[in-house]
């Protein structure tokens, strides 16, 4: 049927199909915003949940095992904000050596230390190579205790040696009994490569990965003395 269209009409029709298409692009930039920080996606990828691989190092009798872990955030009125800093998780699995020449990791008997950036900081002091000289670096030990396992005590510990390599000791003791002592040794390179994995981490456990998000809300500067402060650090020097 042909016939004449009415302008009001027309002009509604037109005003509704604006609405919708911009109620639509609304939705798409809702799903892209939303699906980001959770996803690790941007626009034109893959929006599924990423798992991270863990960095090994199998050796003889140990494998070394570490992780990162994020941040936790929780809703805080209009905003996500970070309740729980990360850190990263170091694992000892001990390794079975069998009579046929075939290996079988003892995952029951894994140990697994917690470690903070702060902790992290002190790996990253150690030098794969050091200046020549009588004196030795010193090692990095974190000590811990554990009321779930019946007051055990321990420590996990990293240390150069003469040879080019470092040792990682994971040691539990209840008391005066010594209840189990795990080690490693890693070559200089393998624990460069574990420093450069640090270093890349370290942002992301404290949720500064945000700060190119328009988003992201930046602390303001505060000083007790305005006056002090605009005198050490103008802002015109910046």
């Amino acid at each position: 049927v042909h016939g004449e269209i009415n302008k009001d009409d027309y002009k509604q029709y037109i005003k509704i199909k604006r609405m919708i298409r911009k109620i639509m692009q609304s939705a798409c930039l809702f799903k892209r915003i939303a699906c980001t920080p959770k996803h690790f996606a941007t626009a034109g990828e893959s929006t599924k949940a990423v798992g991270l691989k863990k960095f090994v190092l199998p050796k003889d009798n140990v494998m070394l095992s570490i992780a990162p872990i994020k941040g936790r955030y929780d809703e805080k009125g209009n905003f996500l904000v970070m309740t729980r800093g990360g850190f990263f998780i170091f694992e000892m699995i001990p390794i079975q050596k069998n009579k046929d020449g075939s290996s079988k990791f003892l995952w029951e008997e894994k140990k697994a230390v917690f470690i903070s950036p702060r902790q992290v900081g002190e790996m990253l002091r150690l030098k794969t190579d050091p200046e020549p000289g009588p004196k030795k670096q010193k090692g990095v030990v974190v000590s811990f205790k554990s009321k779930v396992l019946g007051n055990t005590s321990g420590t996990f510990s990293i240390n150069a040696t003469d040879e080019d390599a470092f040792t990682v000791t994971y040691a539990e003791e209840k008391g005066k009994d010594k209840l189990c002592e795990m080690k490693i040794v890693i070559e200089k390179t393998e624990f460069l490569v574990i420093q450069k994995l640090f270093h890349y981490s370290l942002p992301f456990l404290y949720g500064w990965e945000h700060l190119g998000d328009q988003r992201t809300l930046i602390p303001e500067l505060k000083a007790t003395k305005p006056q002090v402060f605009e005198l050490l650090t103008p802002y015109d020097s910046y």
